[in-house]
């Protein structure tokens, strides 16, 4: 009775440090993942990055949206049909310092302007 104790205890013994191990191994693996990307700096890269982040976004790739980046600045430009804010946001994350967003949302077919309403 006394070997098949100490044949539980040692299993579980080794079970627990493997276990510990691969739990190490996947926290190593995460910390690496979370690592942020370095931003882009230059005026180029900025604008390559808002242009490539706005082509790979589903509900922003068929709007015509022009980046434009100089010193820093994103000034984006065009229309859409949804999502004015994260295109901001796009822009943000890239690296842009301030962002002029001029871009024209759509209004959905049978909503009223604002002057209509008043009126």
């Amino acid at each position: 009775m006394r070997k098949v104790m100490t044949l539980v205890c040692s299993l579980f013994l080794l079970g627990t440090l493997a276990w510990a191990q691969g739990d190490d191994a996947t926290m190593k693996k995460s910390k690496e993942k979370k690592a942020p990307a370095a931003k882009p700096q230059s005026d180029a890269e900025i604008q390559k990055c808002v242009q490539d982040k706005l082509a790979s976004a589903p509900k922003l790739k068929t709007d015509k949206i022009n980046v434009a980046v100089s010193g820093g600045e994103a000034t984006l430009t065009g229309n859409v049909k949804a999502g004015k804010g994260a295109v901001t946001r796009i822009a943000q994350s890239c690296g842009a310092k301030k962002v002029v967003n001029n871009i024209v949302q759509e209004q959905k077919p049978g909503a009223k302007k604002e002057d209509e309403k008043k009126g």
